[in-house]
């Protein structure tokens, strides 16, 4: 347990002299490494107090951490709005205890955005959208850090915090991992998120060992996870479950075992693992984000740790380029449910979907055609045996009516004379492989498939039965 002291009422000494009067503690504003208090007379500031028995025992004691802070102070990065970053060190009676930063006044912790229920809560008005606007200025608070040289290191989501607007603000940033402008002396970060950390990390049982090397490459796989967290309703990346009744390790992350063997089960299904119930599909996502991620996710166990999978990660400045663009992309809104809006290249709400699939992910009520209490079946069938029959199909009918249609093609492209009738075999296999494409999306989820076989067999018969129509009509004018 941490040994505290209050200092309210205190005066502390800055490092140019500055006197600071500590007031009341800021409710909520107590972690393990100090504790937060408010600036009398100084409304936009406050005071990060370190626990009594923090930061004692070298080679990371109170002097350590004072020049850290020093040279913190020194580095002004451009990102400072974005950031609890010192201000000013604070000494008593010559012993450094803390230092100053923006006083935060949003107190809603990015988890509490990522996750559905607690959201409808503080934000009911919020949409996708507005998750994607926080992944972006996500990306934008890091791309920025990177720029001055700061790698965060421990992206914990107790330290993320989002307003009402969506801008995102870094709090804990003395744990970040820096470079003195002027001493060169580096200061790493030493802590993480086990959940949160690169698989480089992951490996090593230490992070206050020299192996634990914390860079912008490994902020960028932690800045994907969020990404991935914010856009797809909080299923994390590398949480799977089994296909043979397992249950699903979305509750649980049993020695993060997924991320240092690459089992991202949405780029690469091995082992028979599937993604958790109620998650949406990746296919959700423009293929230009699925490209990023996969950027990022996509590798196996043995090249996880590799120069060539780290290099190849998506960095946060290309994160917020790409989700800029999300962000004017066009979505559309369901018609069932008002509040789900998705990209516009799906056909269908792909919330819905998530939601059949697994009902008690959402408090939805259930389709008017179920019974109450009774869980929905959810189809889904092969496809390829339509598709087959549609280029049979097309091909056969485009067969059939070559002795009407030949001599008027014929005429009119004599190159295919040679070939004979036989060669409208080729449009019609293709037309009918194009019929069969359009016809499978609602053919594989659909309760009844008769429909999908008629409505294909009606297509593949009607492009020749056109044709000939057409050429009923051309002839007399021709002659």
């Amino acid at each position: 347990m941490s040994i505290t002291k209050n200092y309210t009422g205190l005066t502390l000494q800055g490092t140019t002299g500055t006197s600071y009067t500590v007031g009341a503690a800021v409710s909520g504003g107590e972690g393990g490494e100090g504790r937060v208090y408010r600036l009398r007379g100084l409304p936009d500031l406050a005071a990060k107090i370190y626990h009594e028995d923090r930061y004692t025992y070298p080679p990371r004691d109170r002097t350590y951490m004072d020049r850290k802070l020093k040279a913190m102070l020194r580095l002004h990065p451009s990102a400072a709005h974005s950031l609890a970053w010192p201000v000013d060190v604070l000494y008593l009676r010559g012993r450094m205890v803390g230092y100053v930063m923006p006083l935060i006044r949003s107190m809603h912790k990015i988890y509490d955005v990522c996750r559905p229920d607690s959201r409808r809560q503080l934000f009911p008005q919020w949409s996708w959208n507005d998750l994607v606007k926080v992944a972006r200025n996500l990306s934008r608070c890091l791309a920025l850090l990177h720029q001055n040289g700061i790698v965060a290191g421990d992206l914990n989501p107790n330290n993320i915090f989002v307003d009402h607007l969506g801008a995102v603000v870094l709090i804990d940033t003395d744990s970040f991992d820096i470079t003195d402008p002027v001493t060169r002396e580096h200061f790493p970060c030493t802590v993480g998120t086990a959940e949160m950390l690169a698989p480089e990390l992951q490996k090593v049982r230490d992070l206050r060992s020299p192996q634990a090397r914390f860079s912008a490459q490994s902020d960028d796989f932690s800045l994907a996870i969020y990404i991935f967290l914010l856009l797809m309703n909080n299923y994390h990346p590398f949480y799977c479950r089994q296909r043979r009744g397992a249950p699903s390790s979305s509750g649980g992350f049993a020695g993060n075992a997924n991320i240092l063997r690459g089992r991202c089960v949405y780029l690469r299904r091995a082992g028979g693992s599937l993604p958790p119930r109620g998650a949406p599909s990746f296919s959700l996502l423009p293929v230009r984000v699925r490209v990023l991620f996969a950027n990022t996710f996509s590798y196996t166990e043995r090249t996880a740790c590799s120069r060539a999978a780290i290099a190849r990660r998506t960095s946060a400045q290309t994160w917020y380029t790409a989700l800029a663009a999300l962000q004017r992309a066009p979505l559309r809104r369901c018609r069932r449910d008002p509040s789900h809006l998705y990209p516009a290249h799906n056909f269908r709400c792909p919330w819905c979907a998530a939601e059949k699939d697994y009902p008690s992910a959402s408090p939805a009520p259930p389709p008017r055609t179920a019974p109450a209490g009774r869980r929905r079946k959810v189809i889904s069938r092969s496809t390829w045996p339509l598709r087959v029959f549609c280029i049979l199909a097309g091909g056969a009918g485009w067969l059939a009516a070559a002795p009407f249609l030949w001599g008027w093609i014929a005429s009119l492209f004599p190159a295919l004379s040679p070939a004979g009738p036989a060669v409208l075999c080729i449009p019609g296999a293709l037309l009918g492989l194009a019929a069969g494409c359009g016809l499978a999306r609602g053919y594989a989820h659909s309760r009844r498939s008769f429909p999908y076989w008629l409505g294909a067999g009606l297509v593949c018969a009607a492009a020749p039965l056109l044709v000939l129509l057409l050429a009923g009509f051309l002839a007399p004018a021709a002659g």
